[in-house]
Order: C-alpha cells, then sequence, then structure tokens
C-alpha cells in the first residue's frame, strides 16, 4: 500500500512539475520604443536613441550618439526605456560622436536585472494577451492589471519600478503603461498634468480618432483597480476626477484635452467590470451598469 501511494505522489509530484514548466512564458526581446510625441524627432536622434537603447541593454559603457542630437536622445532614453533605471550617467566623449555610459551596478549584476526584467514584461504582456487580443481589449487588461498589481509609492517614478518591483507612484504607473503599450504596436503619449499628489501623469491615446486620456495610478486610488473611474477621460472626465487639463508633453508641447467626445463618461465612479463580446458592464458605487462598446 506505501508502494502505491509513494508512487502516485512521485507520478502527481511529475504531472505538478510539468504543468508548471508547461505555464512558463516566453522571455521576448524588447522592443525599441519610444513616446508617441517625439516622434517627429529627425532620423539621426532615433537612431542615436536605438544605439542608446542597444548599449545599456548588453552593458556596454559606450554608444556612438553625437553632440548635434545627444539633447533629444536622451530625452527619448529617459522617457522612453525603462532601463534608463539602471544608468547611473551618460556623458560625452570629447570626440562629440560618442557618449561613455555609466552603471549603478557591476556588470554580472546589470546582466542579471536586465533578464528579471525582460521576464516580468513578459509575464505582464502574457496576462494581459498581447499578440493574442484585440488593441482595445489589450489597453483595458493592461490598465487594470497595473492598477489591481502596482502598490502605491511615492519614492518610487519609473517604469522599472512598476515593472519589476509592482511599486510606484503616477509616473511610474504611467511609464509601465506607456511602454508596454508601445511594446504592443499602440501609440501612446506622456502627458504632465497637476492633480491631487502634485505633478501627476497620464497617458494620451487615440482611439476612433479621438485623444482620451488615462490613469491607472487614480484607479488604484479609487477602486484598487477593480473599476474604470479613469478610464477614457476627456476633458470633463479629468475635471471631475480633479485633474486640472493645463496639460504639456515630454517635448514640451501644449496637449488640448477634447471636450466633444463622451465615450466612457459612463464609467465615472465605477466600482467593478466585466469585459465581454467587446462591451464592457461596468458597475458603480450605487449599483446602476453602464454598458459600453470598445
Amino acid at each position: 500500500m506505501k508502494k502505491i501511494v509513494s508512487v502516485l505522489l512521485c507520478v502527481m509530484l511529475c504531472a505538478s512539475a510539468f504543468s508548471a514548466c508547461s505555464k512558463q512564458v516566453e522571455i521576448r526581446e524588447m522592443k525599441i520604443t519610444y513616446d508617441a510625441r517625439l516622434s517627429d524627432y529627425s532620423d539621426e536622434a532615433k537612431n542615436a536613441y536605438t544605439a542608446l537603447f542597444n548599449a545599456v541593454m548588453n552593458c556596454e559603457e559606450s554608444a556612438e550618439v553625437g553632440e548635434e542630437v545627444y539633447d533629444e536622445a536622451t530625452t527619448m532614453f529617459y522617457t522612453s526605456f525603462p532601463l534608463s533605471d539602471l544608468v547611473d550617467s551618460i556623458k560625452q566623449n570629447s570626440d562629440s560622436k560618442s557618449v561613455r555610459i555609466r552603471y549603478k551596478n557591476s556588470s554580472k549584476e546589470h546582466k542579471k536585472l536586465v533578464e528579471k526584467f525582460k521576464k516580468e514584461a513578459s509575464v505582464i504582456l502574457d496576462d494581459c494577451k498581447a499578440g493574442t487580443a484585440s488593441d482595445n481589449e489589450f489597453i483595458l487588461n493592461l490598465y487594470s492589471f497595473l492598477a489591481q498589481n502596482v502598490e502605491i509609492d511615492y519614492s518610487r517614478s519609473t517604469a522599472y519600478d512598476a515593472i519589476v518591483e509592482k511599486k510606484g507612484s503616477s509616473s511610474a504607473f504611467e511609464a509601465a503603461f506607456n511602454f508596454l503599450l508601445q511594446q504592443e504596436g499602440i501609440p501612446a503619449a506622456r502627458v504632465y498634468a497637476k492633480g491631487y499628489d502634485a505633478t501627476h501623469f497620464l497617458t494620451e491615446l487615440e482611439i476612433n480618432g479621438e485623444k482620451y486620456y488615462f490613469d491607472p495610478c487614480g484607479e488604484k486610488v479609487y477602486s484598487q483597480g477593480k473599476g474604470l473611474s479613469y478610464f477614457g477621460m476627456t476633458y470633463m472626465g479629468l475635471q471631475k476626477n480633479g485633474i486640472e487639463c493645463d496639460l504639456t508633453f515630454a517635448d514640451k508641447s501644449t496637449a488640448v484635452p477634447e471636450q466633444n467626445s463622451d465615450m466612457f463618461a459612463g464609467l465615472f465612479q465605477t466600482k467593478s467590470y466585466e469585459y465581454s463580446n467587446s462591451v464592457i458592464s461596468a458597475t458603480h458605487s450605487d449599483g446602476q451598469i453602464t454598458e459600453i462598446s470598445f
């Protein structure tokens, strides 16, 4: 009898191990992406940013970044690339054609952190059905994932913090949302606003030709990520949620919220939702249900 039990336990353990292995997420190579508002930068600046991106991914100590595009390339780097958090400094070399990069950690540790970041980003993308869901469903999934799984920590401000440490301020929430959307080819722009915690960060997306603003950090505070009160805001939605409409982009230009579209207005003060057959069914605090095709 003991032998039979032992054999069964062994089979169960093997099956469990096999199941765990079969559920392992494929580690994705991160795509070279950047904030949508920086897309008008010169090809030279984009090439320099690409050089920085690749150098940091591979822990290289130099990159070809000319002095004439240094400002634009580093703006793209610090605005759009989560692994900039692992860099101590980037300084122009005397040849004015390249930069030297210093890291916060040893080469061995840096490479481990890069792999950890790729793994955590891949897990999030997989959980949010990247590559299988429609763009709209992916936006919804990612918004809720971050709002539910990242904890508020005002001392942390980067996408790396939100993706790897699962902690952050509105800056970290926005940067992670923005970067992961871009990984799926969805153009996203960082927006600087005035809100309930001084400078507040939003993501601007264009849906059906109209602009909307998303705030997974605000959703965390209001509904622990269960609702959609800060999802797809326009002018009135920003006002209702205490966010002033004096908005600017990463390129320092002004963002102008549209007032003629209220596609998601009915989601204000919702505490939970379900999504099925391209329809959001969101429940308000008083039990009222709003349905929106998305």
